[in-house]
């Protein structure tokens, strides 16, 4: 049977609560059961009927379930099926097709009692609410339709579709038919739009939705005008057709910039661009939206770049974009000469116009342009550091777990010293407005199995920091390829190795005042491991706040030496090759490890701290010279 002009509706719930026991409180945290309204009662195979009340429990609370009973004309109808739980205040029954097929046998309404029940795990009492309940029962339903809303738009943006008997989930998939004339604004021609179908989202029987998408009208600005009417389809073969509906307008409205965000940017940053009439990028579909700026850089140097008309600049926007917004990063590349060319490079004002470019196969249009300015500051590389469990994990060998977080922000104090003349910033939270940054990993043990102290794993040597985008860590299969350890990133529990006790002489760099500093709470060197509480304040206080120094600086000089390599050092002039400084130097910080001695690394004793040699510095200044 099949249903013409229905509308949905949600039923008011008059009930009759039982319980079986006696009177028992509730467990705590359970609300008492209640259902105020449910609907839809009109229903097909699948239609997922929602009861709204509170008290609903999820399985791992209780069980919920529904007895159904009634008649459909002489037949009788008993069944009992499972509620599934959505939330707290409301739940639902999936129909079956054997219900279905059972209240149709005896025509159109079923008439009977929904019985919900509620068993809460440890609570002996079984909770019950019934309701009476007339429900129309129908294999599909014949869709109305009345208007399609607004009547101007951008692509990309959606539109609803008002009348009555749509589909919900499940029950099977509403189509919209549009057929009729796109009338091009620019430029001005006509084009036979023939019977288009957009299947619908629906969430109620009296409202669907699509999204405006190119290939509905195309990409030009214009206005459809012509006739729709919508279908119903049910497993996919049955169907149901609603009546045409003449007269329909869409005004597809040019697209357009609206503002960009931040106005002060940086290589790698995530700038926000909002306007209206964007299609994704999307290779399948063959659409998408290109930035184009029409203007001029003046650099901050002097030099004027001219990027007008023929020699526009495109930028390509990140994956995800959406009706209103899109991102773009400044991405520097290298040439063809060899040299390095992009938006973001150096510091400068680019004026002039922005606009968007949105295709569809052979298709695209430029919409309006939006004057702007736009401030490119000094290259920053952001460097995140990422904290591994295992890292925390190895703190219980150092007896220092209860100031790890202390350690953590030592670390990321120690890095940024190191750094502090250059446009080089640690975090150690992920950046959330830059796109492009490198990554350093510390974790506890080294996984290359050699007790390394930290290793840049990336691939190649980054002369001019190119890639902005390193990833310090994890295994790095090109590298294992060449023949060198895979696995990168900083590994805090080598550090035990700079004990004479531990390393029992297989590292020359081991100092009697590494178990000096440590051993108070080392458990291998027969320490007592730090409580919590006992620091700031404790009888230990000054020792533990020059182990928490000390480690600061050896795994922070660490994750500074290793973040050195990622961006190109050591640089030594004539030796492009090298990656170390040659010899042994005065805390030098790109120094080969065996150089780099215990005191130096620590800042003990008068020793160090470790800086850059002047060639390493002025190398720095060259690529992310301070702001």
């Amino acid at each position: 049977m099949m249903l013409r002009g229905w509308t949905a509706w949600v039923v008011p719930v008059v009930v009759l609560v039982t319980a079986c026991g006696g009177e028992e409180p509730l467990p705590e945290g359970i609300d008492p059961f209640e259902v105020a309204e449910w609907g839809p009662s009109t229903i097909l195979r699948n239609t997922q009927v929602v009861f709204e009340g509170q008290g609903f429990v999820p399985p791992e609370v209780g069980q919920m379930s529904l007895r159904i009973s009634g008649s459909s004309g002489p037949g009788k109808i008993e069944r009992t099926d499972p509620l599934t739980y959505i939330d707290a205040q409301s739940a639902r029954w999936t129909v079956p097709a054997e219900f279905v097929s059972a209240a149709l046998a005896g025509g159109n309404s079923f008439q009977g009692e929904f019985r919900l029940e509620r068993r809460i795990s440890g609570y002996s009492q079984v909770e019950r609410i019934a309701t009476k309940c007339v429900l129309s029962v129908f294999t599909n339903i014949e869709p109305v339709l009345q208007s399609i809303e607004p009547s101007g738009t951008y692509l990309g943006e959606e539109l609803a579709v008002r009348g009555g008997n749509l589909l919900l989930p499940g029950e099977g998939q509403s189509l919209l038919f549009l057929s009729g004339q796109f009338h091009v604004q620019s430029p001005p021609m006509v084009k036979s739009i023939p019977s288009t179908v957009v299947p619908l989202s629906v969430d109620e029987r009296e409202r669907g939705r699509f999204v405006l998408t190119p290939d509905k009208f195309g990409v030009y600005p214009g206005k459809f005008v012509g006739s729709a009417h919508l279908e119903n389809f049910v497993d996919g073969e049955v169907t149901m057709k609603g009546d045409e509906l003449g007269g329909i307008e869409v005004q597809v409205y040019r697209p357009g910039i609206d503002s960009f965000s931040p106005d002060v940017v940086r290589r790698g940053q995530l700038v926000h661009v909002t306007g209206r009439g964007f299609v994704a990028n999307d290779p399948v579909g063959e659409t998408a939206t290109l930035i184009l700026l029409d203007g001029v850089f003046q650099a901050d140097s002097g030099k004027q770049m001219d990027f007008q008309g023929k020699d526009v600049m495109v930028l390509f926007p990140e994956a995800g974009a959406s009706a209103g917004t899109l991102e773009i990063v400044l991405r520097v590349m290298q040439g063809v000469d060899g040299n390095l060319t992009g938006l973001g490079l150096i510091p400068g004002v680019f004026t002039g116009n922005a606009s968007v470019q949105v295709f569809y196969g052979g298709d695209s249009f430029v919409g309006d342009d939006f004057p702007f300015t736009l401030r490119v500051a000094a290259q920053l590389q952001m460097v995140y550091v990422k904290y591994l469990p295992s890292f925390d994990k190895a703190f219980d060998d150092f007896g220092m777990s209860a100031v790890r977080d202390e350690v953590k922000t030592g670390i990321i104090e120690r890095c940024n010293s190191i750094y502090s003349a250059f446009n080089v910033q640690f975090v150690s939270e992920r950046p959330e407005d830059f796109a492009d940054y490198s990554v350093i990993e510390l974790s506890g043990e080294d996984p290359n199995g050699a007790n390394l102290l930290g290793l840049d794993n990336t691939t190649g040597k980054d002369i001019n920091n190119l890639r902005f985008n390193d990833i310090v860590g994890g295994k790095n299969a090109e590298t294992e390829e060449r023949g060198f350890y895979a696995y990168g990133g900083v590994f805090l529990k080598s550090f035990l190795m700079f004990s004479p006790q531990l390393s029992k002489g297989q590292t020359a760099l081991a100092s009697s005042r590494f178990d000096d500093i440590f051993s108070p709470f080392v458990p291998a060197l027969g320490g007592k491991a730090i409580e919590a509480g006992e620091y700031p304040g404790g009888g230990r206080s000054a020792k533990i706040s020059e182990a928490i120094r000390v480690l600061s600086n050896l795994v922070g000089g660490t994750v500074a030496h290793e973040v050195g390599h990622s961006l190109g050092l050591a640089m030594v002039p004539g030796h492009p090759e090298e990656y170390h400084n040659i010899g042994d130097n005065p805390a030098w910080l790109m120094d080969a490890g065996n150089y780099r001695p215990f005191d130096e690394r620590a800042e003990i004793d008068g020793k160090g701290p470790e800086v850059f040699s002047a060639y390493n510095h002025d190398y720095l200044q060259s690529i992310l010279p301070r702001d």
